[in-house]
């Protein structure tokens, strides 16, 4: 508890997946990703309880092993149009009878970061307190080169920005950072004003480039692996 606020983190792990198949069953150093992201949750002494929302048996049984509760994910928020308000509506929805939701912090971690750990959950969570933020959002320092960027139509370029200028220096530019998908926190209540994150003035908590590693293709879970071997080795607990 803080604050009187119960921490409660949230995993979503549902079974199939588009880009990379069966992406939250693929494992690193023996652990599947949805694994990953339980142990780390699990490790830190600031989340009262751990949730994880799924539609695989086989998902919510091995999660079962690591002490977790288990959310049994509706189909309608398992398909590819389902985004992260939808999973968390579902979530609160099936835990408002068990659970105050006035009183409820939620920490959503995605399996897709396995680089992110207990230790960037717990200081994650103190600075959102600490702060006195409505929300905070892990984000990464991309650098200055996406003031420039552009796409094509009919084979000519159409800038992103108005003040687009390719033969700019970089100095001239200030880093852009990007959210990396691996930590959210927020108030339950704020949620349910709108039933969706609101991203206004959210805290950020910056993360490195391999701590930002997020694995949406074959290329990302093969870049994981490699760099498990060589700086990481998972334990269970």
């Amino acid at each position: 508890m803080i604050n009187n606020y119960e921490v409660i983190s949230l995993i979503p792990a549902k079974k199939y997946s588009s880009g990379l198949n069966n992406k939250n069953f693929k494992k690193i150093n023996g652990l599947s990703l949805f694994e990953i992201a339980t142990i780390a949750s699990k490790k830190s002494k600031l989340i009262d309880h751990t949730y994880v929302s799924s539609d695989s048996e086989k998902i919510l049984r091995i999660s079962r092993k690591y002490n977790a509760s288990l959310i049994k994910r509706s189909n309608m928020y398992c398909n590819k149009g389902a985004d992260a308000n939808s999973v968390i509506l579902d979530f609160l929805k099936k835990i408002k009878k068990q659970k105050n939701v006035n009183q409820l912090i939620i920490v959503y971690l995605q399996p897709t970061s396995p680089f992110r750990n207990h230790h960037h959950i717990n200081l994650s969570i103190n600075e959102f307190i600490n702060n006195k933020s409505k929300c905070l959002v892990s984000v990464v320092n991309i650098g200055t080169k996406f003031n420039k960027s552009c796409k094509i139509k009919k084979n000519k370029i159409i800038p992103l920005f108005k003040n687009f200028n390719l033969t700019a220096n970089r100095q001239t530019f200030t880093d852009i950072f990007l959210p990396n998908g691996a930590i959210y926190i927020f108030y339950a209540s704020d949620f349910l004003k709108k039933n969706s994150l609101n991203l206004k003035d959210a805290k950020p908590f910056i993360m490195n480039n391999f701590e930002s590693l997020d694995i949406d293709d074959k290329d990302d879970y093969n870049t994981a692996c490699k760099l498990s071997k060589k700086y990481l080795i998972y334990k269970k607990l």
